[in-house]
């Protein structure tokens, strides 16, 4: 069910954005290691022109619900991001908090870390930095 959210939404993107966007959402999903750095994310959000968010938005919400059952999970985390975005911003850096919170961690954020988006273009990357970075630390630990 989800892989085939996932391939309908790529589907749907290529076709409305044509393929110039399919080669780097394939790199995306077939190094996923590339995934988890926060230059090549801003990189790959800027190239498709916010195209990747969707998928980073899926990933870090269905792994966040796969390892400590904390959020929403990938698909309905999605279809929040697509309807009412700005709810995304609060709902990540809470649920990355309290999976940092039940692994004995103090959390690096709250929910209110979603406020640096209400500053133009500064706020996305000061934000993007600080909930990826508190990703990657958590999966360096584990």
């Amino acid at each position: 069910m989800r892989l085939s959210l996932v391939v309908h939404v790529i589907g749907l993107i290529v076709r409305v954005f044509g393929p110039m966007f399919l080669a780097p959402l394939a790199v995306c999903l077939l190094y996923a290691e590339y995934r988890d750095a926060i230059g090549f994310a801003i990189l790959m959000a800027i190239i498709t022109l916010g195209i990747y968010t969707l998928y980073w938005v899926f990933k870090t919400k269905e792994e966040v619900k796969n390892h400590s059952d904390q959020g929403v999970g990938g698909v309905l985390g999605l279809v929040i991001y697509i309807v009412v975005g700005i709810v995304t911003w609060f709902l990540i850096p809470s649920e990355v908090g309290k999976m940092h919170e039940k692994d004995g961690r103090i959390p690096p954020f709250s929910g209110w870390t979603g406020l640096w988006l209400l500053l133009p273009i500064i706020g996305a990357f000061v934000w993007f930095i600080k909930v990826q970075g508190a990703l990657n630390r958590y999966w360096e630990s584990k």
